[in-house]
């Protein structure tokens, strides 16, 4: 098992000094095992990129500069803010300092220009290997039951249209709450719904995100680099606009957000729960097992490596109060289902600053038990 580190070095709105002490632990986590990549960002902050690019000189590792695509930049020079359905704006979510989930337009070219001007601005003249791509999707049911609903902005609305929805329909609907989200049936992992109008509004807005992505894979290929996507968990990528599958083919990995322990966004139980119990209990159902328990998370990683082999499970292994209690037992537990589901990495998320010494003892000591 090779192993990905994800470094949060801050975000534009609080940028973070990187301590010694925490430079040490890093350094600790590539001596103790087989780094294969780190992601880090997205401070702008040049000395603290400069000081994790200096701690890889010769290590071999492929260094993923964090670029947060839809969220994070509302406040970027031309940036286009996202409408929901029903007017106003959904509340925004601010779980960790410095971090907010305040969406803008999927589908505004202008917003994913400003995504590849800001992976200049964060890279000019460094040494990167690639680009992973964060919050390329719709923002969750833990805003507001309307942001399923995605963007209403002209441009969007035109394009649900043009698919043959009913828009006027669609806004009626926007007041029922999550009643029409409950799936009929699964295609390939792809929630499907009984009202048709609802079915084409999914495929819409993964439509959009994908065309998203492979304006930023060709923007970003231009530079010379990889792109790595981070996603939602297989069985809740589809209520943001996320087709893991097709994620899968146009990425060098992704890295499905697969967190247990984390009640924050992009925590499988807490986007269950924003989902509603009607929602998730039919997931169950389509599943076959608990959508936020282990052997889901092996099923799912298992159905999604088969897609192209690139699947790095994220792993939440950083312990935040109130937020992630991960312990070294958890980790070890889907570190080794990984290895069953024939993975070739797992990312050691979200911040493996955060993590306990005794975590990255343990992790260590099974690295070189099964090496």
């Amino acid at each position: 098992m090779r192993y990905t580190l994800q470094i949060n070095t801050g975000s534009f709105i609080r940028p973070s000094a990187l301590r010694g002490d925490s430079l040490d632990k890093f350094r600790r986590c590539l001596d103790a095992l087989d780094v294969e990549r780190v992601i880090f960002g997205w401070s702008p902050e040049r000395a603290v990129n400069e000081a994790i690019i200096s701690a890889l000189t010769d290590k071999g590792v492929e260094k993923y500069i964090w670029l947060p695509v839809f969220s994070e930049v509302r406040d970027l020079p031309g940036a286009e803010p996202l409408l929901p359905i029903r007017g106003g704006n959904d509340r925004p979510m601010r779980v960790c300092d410095g971090e907010t989930f305040d969406f803008v337009c999927p589908s505004s070219k202008a917003n994913l220009e400003a995504a590849v001007a800001t992976f200049d601005m964060l890279t000019a003249a460094l040494p990167i290997d690639g680009a992973f791509i964060d919050r390329i999707r719709y923002a969750s049911a833990a805003h507001s039951a309307s942001a399923l609903y995605g963007c209403w902005c002209d441009r969007c609305r035109a394009r649900c249209e043009s698919a043959g929805i009913d828009a006027g329909r669609i806004e009626a609907l926007a007041a029922e709450g999550l009643d029409p989200f409950v799936p009929d049936r699964l295609e390939s992992g792809r929630c499907r719904f009984a009202d048709a109008d609802v079915d084409a509004l999914f495929a819409v807005k993964r439509r959009t995100v994908l065309e998203a992505v492979d304006f930023l894979r060709e923007a970003l290929g231009r530079r010379g680099a990889k792109l790595g996507i981070d996603t939602f968990a297989p069985v809740v990528s589809d209520f943001v606009g996320q087709d893991s599958f097709e994620l899968a083919r146009r990425a060098d990995f992704i890295k499905p957000m697969m967190y247990l322990r984390t009640y924050a966004p992009a925590g499988v139980s807490f986007e269950l729960d924003a989902l509603g119990s009607a929602v998730a209990g039919r997931l169950r159902e389509l599943w076959g097992v608990c959508p936020g328990g282990t052997e889901a998370f092996e099923r799912q990683t298992q159905w999604l490596n088969g897609v192209r082999g690139n699947a790095a499970p994220g792993i939440d292994v950083n312990r935040i109060d109130g937020i992630c209690d991960a312990t070294p037992e958890y980790a070890l537990d889907l570190i080794a289902r990984s290895e069953s589901a024939r993975c070739a990495s797992v990312v050691l998320s979200w911040d493996v600053l955060r993590m306990e010494d005794g975590m990255i003892d343990r992790i260590a000591a099974r690295h070189h038990s099964v090496s």
